[in-house]
């Protein structure tokens, strides 16, 4: 299994103390940070499966401050629809907030994938209600 930094997310030996790259003390990163801001960070990770855990983990916490970062994701990675698909049900989760409405236009408006669109829609009547973008 491959170790990569949790600041920088160059690969790293496993057992390593400080990145290489960028310097990070590895067993301390984070902790000055919330578990919101850590997990907004994971959004960057280059493995699918750590992004999702942090999209999945996101959708529990009330926070909204990670809607805008949860569509930059998307954006990112264009062509993960199944990722943008998480995301969406993410979004659709959260409070009912401005920068959620805007992350979810975003996605309706401006994703390159038909079906993102058409769900960010979707989700976007269903949680602010009127006419569907």
């Amino acid at each position: 299994m491959q170790t990569y930094c949790p600041n920088c997310f160059d690969k790293i030996e496993a057992d390593a103390m400080t990145c290489p790259a960028c310097g990070c003390a590895v067993l301390f990163w984070g902790r000055a940070l919330s578990e919101t801001e850590r997990l907004i960070h994971s959004l960057g990770h280059p493995e699918r499966p750590e992004r999702l855990k942090a999209v999945y983990a996101l959708a529990d916490l009330p926070q909204s401050e990670a809607a805008l970062p949860l569509a930059d994701l998307c954006f990112g990675r264009p062509g993960d629809v199944w990722q943008a698909v998480e995301v969406i049900r993410t979004l659709a989760a959260m409070p009912a907030v401005e920068r959620v409405e805007v992350a979810l236009a975003r996605l309706a408006l401006e994703h390159p994938a038909g079906p993102v669109q058409t769900l960010a829609s979707h989700a976007l009547d269903a949680k602010f209600g009127g006419e569907e973008v």
